[in-house]
């Protein structure tokens, strides 16, 4: 598919079409076979919270009330002793496998809403130097090790909306999703990031 093209998946409570930037249009316009990439500015995270509010999807905000708790509880130049930073680091990554996992009836508007949030907060919490801190004091076994290190990777290359289907085209998804994922969230991965 063409870098200039994005998919749209109609949320299924709200009739509402949601491509993977979290722009949302009317399912009438989904029939179009291709719609440009930039037809609608990508919303910011709290316009995508708002949709999600208005569809009642409980279970979404709680996952993001998750990641937000995260971000309080891990911003730079808090001071964070390594047991509670090692504990949010393993609650980041069960709210992220419960994301990907779970039967999410708006799993496109929930995923794009993350990826915004880390998008939103790639210069802080989410930053290359920020996010795996207190890394060696959690206790996860090694296949819940890899797969936090990996899906974190994944999002983190994945969350800027611009250049993100040029970025996708280089991420080994069988690998980054080896770990922690079932066959339905490597497949709900797949159809988000379009490959």
């Amino acid at each position: 598919m063409s870098e200039n093209i994005e998919s749209n998946a109609v949320s299924e409570s709200s009739g509402q079409v949601i491509n993977n930037t979290g722009a949302v249009g009317s399912k009438d316009s989904s029939k179009t076979k291709e719609q440009p990439k930039q037809e609608a500015a990508p919303a910011n995270s709290s316009t995508l919270i708002e949709q999600l509010k208005k569809l009642g999807d409980r279970a979404a905000l709680n996952a993001i009330d998750g990641i937000n708790q995260y971000i309080d509880a891990m911003k730079p130049g808090k001071a964070v002793n390594p047991t509670e930073g090692a504990h949010q680091q393993v609650v980041l990554y069960r709210t992220l496998q419960n994301i990907i996992n779970g039967e999410q009836p708006n799993f496109k508007l929930l995923f794009a809403t993350v990826l915004k949030i880390i998008d939103e907060n790639s210069k802080t919490v989410f930053s290359g130097t920020h996010i795996f801190r207190f890394i060696d004091q959690v206790v996860l076994n090694a296949e819940d090790r890899q797969a936090f290190l990996r899906i974190v990777n994944l999002l983190m290359t994945g969350a800027a909306v611009e250049g993100r289907q040029s970025a996708m085209r280089h991420v080994d998804f069988q690998r980054s999703l080896q770990y922690g994922v079932t066959e339905e969230g490597r497949v709900r991965i797949h159809s988000f990031f379009n490959r």
